[in-house]
């Protein structure tokens, strides 16, 4: 975190900056046009942006203000001050039910102002708006009760005693619980919860995170979590098993804890707050989080035994302490309730001129973090302990909003539409950037390019990896050509596909461009703090993307899309743990698909041109149901099937096209 000084200085700033905010977002906004901002022309010793970094100058102020300042000190300053903010302690992580989030996005939208962009876009304000709702008829827990024997049942408040994380189909459930431990299932290991128990039909009980004991012959790697403490892998693992619900609860370390292991206040047992859509085919198992007091005593009441020392056995022998839990039953409903929520995605734009006005050159990065940790926190303990995402992405905004000032302060108007965008929603599942292609501001057909900033505060080397450098013909030489003015190193990666919202765009055809600069310890933990940010890197980085949005604004052939594409990981958790287990285990077979849950089966949503899936003849659209006559219910059942199949093996697949049944032979 950050030093008290800083904290302090911060909230100086902060003070400040609010009241510019407030002004600025409701003083008139100017469009950018060639009669209006772009009329004026640049005194002659006044200096422009080019494509290599400015050693002075200013360019002119096309609102008549304070010119802006392009030195390298300059350009750094306004990054670092950014970065600092949209990271402070004050906006709460950006989590998506903060306050800070719309603070940030309030920031965002005023500077956008302030650069003189067009932010009349959407009633007259730069905010896209969008609800969060699940397409099918589905619900939360609404009302939970457990008993005990002949006991009067135990009815929990929602919200007070426990939270609904996984959206499932309105039903009702009355069935016995079992403890299972963290619900972890590691067969190469030798270590399985479930090990002895049946649970088809049963609540399952489930510790957060996994066991911290160290051991050469376990995955299981001290504080440095693995794929088996992941919400959405205990999720399917349940599943998979066959429980009918998940009782979830916060292990010790997750805990203030008193010398008993009991949390003796909300606050040092905070509740999940997360509406999970996981997509991985287990949207019929509800999930709740119920604080652990609650659930040291029924497990003391059925057991008479102690849910820490059964934690600490399991730390100590590295062994399973699972058991029924005899005479205790819980009683839910699930009831569609939930209203959604309304997140914002930033937009300005600066309009082109001439024959290409009536095309666009996207520019994004998402500003949304994941608030005070909560379900998609790697930190171990981290109990509502403010996440700041500086690199993750308050580095990415940062640089948006600099790229946008310098390509804004220009004298000379571009010739397609610069369209400038900060995310919302994309922690969650790039909710942002897939409302954003379901209506764009110009329709996709003419978008010709997304630039995204991901990650981009952590430069080392002067090497930036750049993903969807095989999405347009033109990419790899321009990239090099721009790299090479600034310093950089550029790793090509010729997907166009992966976890974050260049994956919106290039889903429906356009050339995207995602630059990022690599994982570190601290990602997705509290730690990630803005003083860890390169800041002459974001500097750099800021400039290779103008000299890019320069060189695809006013170039008069758009880029050329191309098909060849590297094989696509099946969702965000799947990547995360390709990245997290690299050399841990031998990687599977990949089958080049993109799946969603759908009636009865699996759904292909993107498709790897250039995979196994495609060569063997599957489309977007077709609905795989069963594999080697094995029912596919899941995108975990696919995964399984691939880690059982070896090179040189063939499967057959059953789908449905069109609601005809088809089969066809896949060798890997």
């Amino acid at each position: 975190m950050m030093a008290d000084r800083q904290r302090r200085s911060i909230r100086l700033l902060t003070n400040v900056r609010q009241v510019v905010i407030a002004a600025l977002l409701f003083a008139p906004v100017l469009a950018a046009n060639a009669s209006g901002l772009f009329a004026q022309s640049a005194p002659a010793s006044i200096q422009t942006v080019t494509s290599k970094a400015p050693t002075a100058g200013k360019l002119a102020d096309k609102r008549g203000l304070v010119p802006l300042e392009v030195t390298p000190n300059a350009i750094e300053s306004r990054l670092r001050q950014d970065a600092a903010y949209l990271a402070s302690d004050e906006l709460e992580g950006r989590g998506v039910r903060t306050r800070g989030l719309d603070l940030a996005a309030d920031f965002i939208a005023a500077e956008f102002t302030r650069a003189g962009l067009n932010t009349s876009l959407y009633g007259g304000k730069p905010f896209h708006e969008f609800r969060l709702y699940s397409a099918n008829p589905t619900g939360t827990v609404q009302s939970l009760s457990l008993q005990h024997g002949d006991a009067a049942p135990e009815s929990l408040s929602l919200g007070e005693d426990y939270t609904s994380l996984m959206v499932s189909p309105t039903a009702s459930i009355h069935a016995p619980v079992i403890f299972a431990g963290y619900g972890i299932t590691a067969a190469k290991s030798g270590y399985d919860d479930y090990a002895g128990m049946n649970v088809k039909g049963k609540v399952v009980i489930l510790l957060r995170n996994e066991p911290q004991g160290k051991s050469a012959d376990l995955v299981f790697n001290g504080d440095q979590l693995t794929d088996h403490a992941y919400l959405l892998t205990k999720i399917a693992n349940a599943h998979n098993h066959g429980a009918v619900a998940i009782l979830l609860c916060t292990d010790t370390r997750g805990l203030k804890v008193g010398d008993d292991g009991v949390a003796t206040s909300a606050h040092a047992d905070p509740l999940l707050n997360v509406e999970l859509t996981s997509g991985i085919g287990t949207e019929s198992l509800p999930v709740v989080h119920c604080r652990r007091a609650l659930v040291e005593r029924w497990i003391q009441i059925s057991t008479g035994k102690s849910l820490r020392e059964m934690e600490l056995s399991i730390e100590q022998s590295v062994k399973p302490q699972s058991l029924p839990l005899p005479g205790l039953v819980m009683s839910a409903k699930v009831a569609m309730t939930r209203p959604g929520k309304t997140l914002r995605n930033v937009v300005a734009s600066l309009d082109g001129i001439g024959p290409l006005a009536n095309e666009a050159l996207v520019v994004g990065a998402h500003y949304d973090h994941l608030g005070r940790g909560g379900w998609g926190s790697l930190a171990i303990g981290a109990a509502e302990e403010v996440h700041n995402g500086a690199d993750d992405n308050a580095s990415g905004t940062a640089v948006l909003l600099e790229a946008a000032r310098l390509l804004a302060a220009r004298v000379n108007t571009p010739r397609r539409r610069l369209i400038f965008i900060a995310f919302s929603g994309e922690e969650l599942g790039l909710y942002g950037s897939k409302r954003y292609v379901e209506d764009p501001l110009v329709p996709l057909d003419k978008t010709v390019a997304m630039l995204n900033l991901d990650m981009v505060g952590r430069l080392r080397n002067n090497q930036l990896t750049a993903y969807g450098t095989g999405t347009a013909a033109e990419w790899p030489a321009w990239l090099e050509e721009s790299a090479g003015l600034q310093q950089l190193k550029i790793v090509s990666k010729p997907s166009g596909f992966g976890p974050s919202d260049h994956a919106s765009f290039h889903e429906h055809g356009v050339p995207v461009l995602h630059f990022f600069t690599g994982f570190h310890p601290e990602y997705h933990r509290p730690g990630d703090d803005a003083e860890k940010l390169n800041i002459p890197g974001m500097r750099q980085i800021t400039q290779l993307v103008i000299d890019l949005v320069t060189r695809i604004a006013t170039t008069s052939a758009r880029p050329r899309p191309t098909t060849a594409e590297q094989t696509l990981r099946f969702s965000l958790a799947d990547s995360l743990e390709g990245v997290l287990q690299e050399g841990i285990a031998e990687r599977p077979l990949r089958l080049g698909v993109a799946l969603e849950s759908s009636d009865g089966g699996l759904k292909i949503q993107q498709l790897d041109r250039a995979g196994i899936a495609a060569d063997a003849g599957l489309r977007i659209g077709d609905v795989l149901k069963t594999w080697n006559q094995t029912p596919l219910k899941s995108i975990r059942d696919v995964q399984q099937a691939l880690a059982r199949t070896k090179a040189g093996e063939a499967a057959v697949l059953s789908f449905e096209r069109g609601g005809i049944g088809r089969d066809i032979e896949i060798r890997f």
